[in-house]
């Protein structure tokens, strides 16, 4: 049914007298046309019960600034409120709606209960009128109807989206605009043995007849059909001409469009009137038959405007529109500023001449007249009355003339164009542009004036030291600053003054930093490119950036303050002083094992242990540690005995204690606590024992043994590891490259896997550069390479080499 709804609604528009309304194809912006994408069909919406609002295609189109031109289903586009609310959808038995709202465009869905199909529309839309979309739906079981039958030009009463149907729904089936039909009209659900199907229509939808159309004198039609949307064509027999259009189509009402029938005309009786002669001008012709041609012409002066030609048709009446002659008129060429038009009140029509004059000092630029043409232009534009300058007065200089190369007074007047330019008094300049400054039209294009000079060049910078200058302008200042190790004497700035750096240029003096003192039971070192030397107090120039070490006597130990300093700025950093503690050191003791398990002991204990000193925070001079006198590698080759002059081993104690002092520091901070190296302490005592024996016992320390004469006896043989290695670190600043596969290929690191290791910048290798570890039983040989953080002063590198001599040292001692 048709919704009923308030006359008074301010939605529904009513046909005025100047437009019509939705029913006509009229629209309040003609420009306008409407949708392809959303197109209206008001029969469809007839049959669906919908009311449409007044048709648009724009905003534009729609009565009330409250209205948009929105699409509403089948009404098309349509001026509605997007604020216009429909009313709460009914709930159904056996089922539930959700709708999204309740204004414009909501759309409420259907859903049923399980067993249930919902029957009917499963989404209802709100629309324009206030309601929403078709009827609502019903929960069924299995007896519904699906889609109706279709017939060919015809359509029902149900919306299209709708796919199920209940039991006794009756549809209403109509033929399109154009089609009749004499059948039965009407499809209802039925269920017939238990099962729903649609019985009828029974119609043909066929195209409506308009009759056979009328022929015409001396002529026929073309074309056999006469039903709607068919088109048939008139011509004429020979020696006719058809008058009217030659193609009529049948309408949906049943009568061909146009109306009228053309006729067919002789031509040997065809004789238009003679053509009039436009104002101002002429007709030319020679006959006024069929086919016959009229030209025309204009007098001086004129011009035509329309056709030149025209042809007598077989209607009697000459193609076209009679053309008219019009004046030659170039109009006013404009307000000449600065000046006047002469000569202008005798006419502008054609051949008339303007001459132009400009006002007393001024410049005329351009042609001087200009004569009206045929084609209603001027020949030449307006020119322009460009005025003068006056030459402005200039403090600290004067103005000189470029083209007359003569000084100019204050207020005299140039031309436009001319040029000038300034010479200022000393100590003053002209800050000249790229472009000179020229008069133009009245006005320079800058104001000429001396500014104080500037300095043209940098102040010249000290030895060893720089001048900052950002600007150069009067009144600016420079800046001198001093390379590292050097102090600037004298005044730092200096300031440009009319062209001309005041002041004087100060100096860059070496500083050097004084001695810093003595150590009691140590010495000072400096450290210069070939190595170090010793520092004396006489030693006075030295400079900046340069290091010095703390070494102690022998029997003491490096145990307060830094390992060294640096001179910055004629002062060592850090300024204190370290201090030598008498030192522990072990006391050999001698047996008669053979001395190449001896050193293979240490050689094998350094090995495992000197990555440690990588990870200390004291320097030391190492190489006192390290260093084997060849006198002492030479008594040992002479004497072969088992007597070994004692410095050389108590340099290897002393080396072991400073490398296990730094392990137990390591150790206090969190370190990984691995064992000391060939140490033993009781007390305040410490001694390091060798022993002769059996070649297979490998020394061990001595960390359990009681005090006084003790024999380290073998370790018990552990069972063999064949398993992988740790796995190494992988952090950014470590780059592992594998040089050969271990003997399992899908497990990393496995037994027989050589790697090489290299550390970033900031950190050192635990092992001499370029060498390779080897995963053997479980455990990397001859150590786990692993990069530390270097926090000497000195580069971790130099550390590594030292170790290395050490190591090979103890190698060359084993076979002596």
């Amino acid at each position: 049914t048709t919704p009923t709804v308030d006359e008074d609604d301010e939605d529904w528009d009513e046909p005025e007298s100047s437009e019509i309304d939705d029913d006509g194809k009229v629209y309040k912006n003609p420009r306008n046309s409407p949708s392809t994408l959303c197109p209206r069909d008001e029969e469809q919406a007839t049959l669906l019960g919908q009311k449409c609002l007044r048709k648009c295609s724009s905003d534009e189109d729609c009565k009330s600034k409250k209205k948009k031109c929105l699409c509403d289903g089948s009404c098309g586009l349509s001026c509605i409120k997007p604020d216009r609310e429909c009313p709460e959808p009914e709930q159904i038995a056996y089922g539930s709606v959700a709708a999204s709202g309740k204004l414009f465009g909501a759309r409420a869905t259907y859903t049923c209960q399980h067993g249930y199909h919902v029957v009917g529309l499963q989404s209802r839309t709100c629309q324009a009128d206030g309601q929403w979309a078709g009827s609502s739906p019903a929960c069924k079981q299995n007896i519904y109807c699906l889609s109706p039958p279709t017939i060919d030009h015809a359509r029902h009463n149900a919306p299209a989206e709708q796919t199920t149907f209940d039991l006794d729904s009756t549809l209403q089936y109509y033929c399109h605009t154009g089609y009749v039909t004499n059948g039965f009209p009407r499809a209802k659900c039925l269920a017939i043995d238990g099962q729903a199907s649609w019985y009828g229509p029974d119609i043909a939808c066929e195209p409506r007849s308009c009759g056979a159309p009328t022929d015409i004198s001396h002529g026929w039609h073309a074309g056999e059909c006469y039903t709607y949307g068919c088109r048939i064509t008139y011509h004429c027999a020979e020696g006719y001409e058809l008058v009217g259009k030659n193609e009529r189509y049948c309408q949906a009402d049943g009568t061909w469009n146009p109306k009228e029938l053309p006729t067919c005309v002789l031509v040997t009786a065809v004789q238009c009137a003679p053509p009039d002669n436009p104002r101002h001008g002429k007709a030319i012709f020679t006959s006024c038959s069929y086919n016959s041609v009229v030209s025309y012409e204009c007098k001086y002066g004129y011009t035509l405007v329309g056709e030149s030609t025209r042809r007598c048709g077989a209607d009697k009446k000459w193609s076209g529109s009679q053309p008219v002659c019009k004046e030659i008129n170039c109009g006013h060429p404009g307000r000449l500023w600065n000046g006047w038009l002469e000569n202008i009140e005798a006419g502008t029509g054609l051949g008339a001449s303007i001459i132009f004059r400009c006002h007393d000092g001024m410049l005329l630029e351009g042609n001087t007249s200009t004569v009206c043409q045929i084609d209603g232009k001027w020949r030449y534009p307006l020119p322009k009355c460009l005025a003068p300058c006056v030459v402005p007065h200039v403090t600290q200089g004067s103005v000189i003339l470029v083209g007359r190369n003569e000084t100019a007074m204050t207020s005299t007047v140039v031309q436009h164009g001319e040029a000038l330019s300034v010479e200022c008094d000393p100590h003053y300049e002209f800050l000249a542009s790229l472009s000179p400054v020229t008069c133009n039209n009245g006005t320079w294009t800058s104001m000429p004036k001396c500014d104080p000079a500037r300095c043209k060049r940098l102040p010249t910078s000290p030895r060893n030291g720089m001048v900052i200058a950002p600007k150069m302008e009067h009144g600016m200042k420079a800046r001198f600053k001093c390379k590292d190790g050097f102090e600037l004497k004298g005044e730092d700035l200096m300031e440009c003054s009319f062209g001309n750096w005041t002041g004087e240029l100060p100096k860059c003096e070496e500083v050097y930093c004084p001695y810093p003192g003595n150590v009691q039971n140590g010495k000072i070192l400096l450290v210069g490119n070939m190595g170090l030397y010793d520092y004396r107090p006489y030693v006075r120039k030295v400079t900046n950036n340069k290091q010095i070490m703390y070494d102690c006597d022998k029997g003491y130990v490096l145990a307060e303050g830094p390992p060294g300093a640096t001179c910055i700025g004629g002062h060592w950093s850090p300024r204190e002083l370290p201090k030598c503690l008498l030192g522990q050191h072990p006391r050999i003791r001698w047996n008669r094992r053979k001395r190449s398990a001896i050193m293979e002991k240490y050689k094998r204990a350094f090995i495992r242990n000197h990555k440690f000193i990588y990870a200390g925070n004291q320097k030391r001079n190492i190489h006192n540690y390290l260093h084997l006198a060849e006198e002492d590698l030479k008594l040992i080759r002479n004497k072969r005995s088992a007597v070994v002059k004692k410095s050389l081993y108590q340099r290897v104690a002393e080396a072991l204690q400073f490398f296990n002092s730094i392990r137990k520091k390591r150790a206090l901070k969190g370190g990984s606590g691995s064992r000391a190296l060939g140490t033993s302490h009781r007390g305040s005592s410490s001694s390091l024992s060798l022993r002769r024996g059996n070649k297979k016992n490998p020394y061990e320390d001595d960390e359990d043994d009681k005090p006084g004469n003790q024999v380290i006896e073998p370790k018990k043989p552990k069972p063999k590891n064949k398993g992988p290695c740790e796995p190494l670190s992988s952090e950014p600043y470590v780059n592992i490259e594998v040089v050969k596969n271990g003997r399992e290929p899908n497990v990393s690191f496995s037994a027989g896997t050589v790697v090489k290791m290299a550390c970033g910048k900031g950190y050192g290798l635990n092992m001499p550069e370029n060498k390779t570890a080897k995963c053997v039983r479980g455990k990397w040989r001859p150590t786990q390479p692993m990069c530390l953080i270097c926090k000497f002063f000195c580069q971790c590198n130099t550390i590594s080499n030292t170790l290395t001599a050490f190591i090979k040292m103890f190698t060359k001692l084993k076979y002596l």
